[in-house]
């Protein structure tokens, strides 16, 4: 009978991760502290070109390292031009950006005593010129952080990735 109970259990546990809801992590785009006096552009548009656009990757969340995955909640648009409302003063001329993510990946690894968190993020931005966009700045980066946990670092980094100025 003990057995047969023991054997319930384990069958019961083990399947309660069937039925787990999926986890994820919210990306939110940290606001700049400053302030752009006289800017060029006031407005921002976003062209997706990434393969897959539903997330951006995996991290390892709690105490058991839960796989969870890292996703958009706040529509990635919506947080550009938070961005731009919060770096741009009544000042700003009336030009328009475009912001175009290629890729943009994070995940993480365990090893024995540490973690190893990666990211990989290509994106260009254009400028509006008349009816047509012209390239002003880039990124091509790939880079790992090694620590006990990398999940929050991992994500903070992520966010102060320079552009290369054309």
């Amino acid at each position: 009978m003990n057995k047969l109970f023991i054997a319930f259990l384990m069958i019961l546990l083990l399947s309660s991760n069937l039925f787990a809801q999926e986890l994820t992590e919210e990306y939110k785009i940290v606001n700049p502290k400053y302030k752009i006096s006289k800017s060029l552009y006031h407005a921002i548009k976003f062209i997706d070109s990434r393969i897959d656009t539903s997330n951006i990757g995996t991290v390892q969340i709690g105490l058991m390292n839960n796989e969870a995955k890292v996703i958009f909640k706040t529509p990635f648009l919506s947080q550009l031009q938070n961005v731009m409302n919060s770096i741009t003063d009544s000042s700003a001329k009336s030009g328009e950006l475009l912001f175009q993510l290629r890729q943009f990946s994070l995940s993480e690894l365990t090893g024995t005593f540490t973690e190893k968190g990666f990211c990989n993020l290509r994106a260009i931005l254009y400028s509006k010129e008349d009816s047509n966009y012209k390239k002003i700045a880039s990124i091509d980066t790939f880079f790992i952080i090694k620590s006990m946990d990398v999940t929050n670092p991992l994500l903070k980094t992520s966010h102060y990735c320079p552009l290369k100025i054309n």
